[in-house]
């Protein structure tokens, strides 16, 4: 019975070894500076924020004999997109 509770009193002091820097380890983390809690409070006035959805459309137009007409506008196509003409 005693090399029993002496072999329990062992693993019980080498798991305290193992766990004690794992626990002294984690410690409560520091709070921030209070002058980066005023930065951050700060609005920039001058800040515009724009958000613009584009698409580039590249087009290339050849006649019958395979020349490339360079007189098109933008005018000139209809754009289409789920079979609504959309705005070029």
């Amino acid at each position: 019975m005693k090399k029993c509770r002496l072999y329990n009193v062992i693993i019980c002091i080498m798991l305290l070894f193992i766990i004690l820097p794992i626990c002294v380890g984690q410690g409560v983390p520091a709070k921030p500076k209070t002058e980066s809690e005023s930065e951050s409070d700060k609005i920039d006035p001058y800040k515009i924020s724009v958000n613009v959805s584009e698409v580039r459309l590249d087009v290339v137009v050849l006649d019958n004999k395979g020349r490339p007409i360079t007189d098109l506008t933008a005018e000139d196509f209809e754009v289409y997109q789920d079979r609504r003409l959309q705005e070029v």
